[in-house]
C-alpha cells in the first residue's frame, strides 16, 4: 500500500544522543531514552547482553536483555549497569508522535490539505 507508514515507524525517532560514561544514568525530568550497545574490541562476537534498568512502567530496577548493533526498543528511564569496560553505551532520545483520529488508519497524513 502506497504511503502506509506503521504505528512502530511513526511511534518515534531519535532526536538526540550522547555516550554514556558513567552510570547510574538518567534524566533529572524523567525523560525516557533508548539505547545502542556495541563491543569495543571489534573482534567480540556477543549478540546481546544483560543490562540493568527501569523501564517507563517497572516500579523498581532490574535485568533486561538487550541485542548488540541496534537501538532498543525498551523506554529506558534509569540505566544502572552495563559494563563499560567490554561495551560502547549511547543513549537516544525519542519524541513521542500522538495519533490524530484522520491518521490511525496508518497513513501518513497529506500536507497540501
Amino acid at each position: 500500500m502506497e504511503g502506509y507508514i506503521n504505528h512502530f515507524s511513526k511511534s518515534s525517532r531519535i532526536l538526540a544522543h550522547t555516550k554514556v560514561t558513567k552510570l547510574p544514568f538518567k534524566f533529572d525530568s524523567g525523560q525516557h531514552f533508548t539505547i545502542y550497545i556495541r563491543p569495543i574490541d571489534p573482534d567480540d562476537e556477543t549478540i546481546d547482553t544483560l543490562v540493568t534498568c527501569k523501564l517507563r512502567l517497572d516500579e523498581e530496577s532490574s535485568s533486561f536483555p538487550v541485542p548488540l548493533y541496534c537501538w532498543s526498543p525498551g523506554m529506558f528511564v534509569e540505566l544502572n549497569y552495563v559494563d563499560l569496560e567490554q561495551f560502547e553505551v549511547y543513549v537516544g532520545l525519542q519524541n513521542e508522535y500522538e495519533c490524530n483520529d484522520e491518521e490511525e488508519d496508518g497513513h501518513a497524513p497529506n500536507p497540501d490539505q
